[in-house]
C-alpha cells in the first residue's frame, strides 16, 4: 500500500494553498505521539514530464 501511494504522489507537485507561501507543518507534542498543529489544504498539480 505504501509503495502504491508513493508512486501516485510522485506524479503530482504538492503546493501550498493560494495566499500562503508554505505549508505549516509545526507539531504539538504529546506523550506518545506528535500531532500536526494546524491541518491545511494542499494543492496537487499534475507534473508534466
Amino acid at each position: 500500500l505504501g509503495i502504491t501511494l508513493g508512486r501516485l504522489v510522485q506524479n503530482f507537485e504538492l503546493l501550498p494553498p493560494p495566499g500562503q507561501s508554505k505549508i505549516d507543518t509545526s507539531e504539538k507534542g504529546g506523550q506518545f505521539s506528535l500531532h500536526i498543529l494546524k491541518h491545511s489544504t494542499i494543492v496537487a498539480k499534475p507534473r508534466s514530464f
